[in-house]
C-alpha cells in the first residue's frame, strides 16, 4: 500500500469530495469484489468506531 505525500493526500481528498453518491457506490462495489477480506476489516472498523451509520 502506498502512503499518500500531502499533494496526493490533497488531491484524494478534493476527489472524494467531487463525488457523487452512485460514483461512490460504484466504487465501493468495485472495491469489494476485488478486495473482500480488506473491505470486510474496513467496514467492520468504521461500525466499531461508530463512523457508519448502517452495520
Amino acid at each position: 500500500m502506498h502512503e499518500l505525500n500531502n499533494q496526493e493526500l490533497y488531491q484524494a481528498l478534493h476527489y472524494a469530495k467531487s463525488l457523487d453518491q452512485e460514483a461512490g457506490q460504484r466504487i465501493l462495489i468495485q472495491f469489494q469484489i476485488d478486495q473482500p477480506q480488506f473491505f470486510q476489516n474496513f467496514i467492520q472498523y468504521l461500525c466499531r468506531n461508530n463512523i457508519r451509520t448502517r452495520c
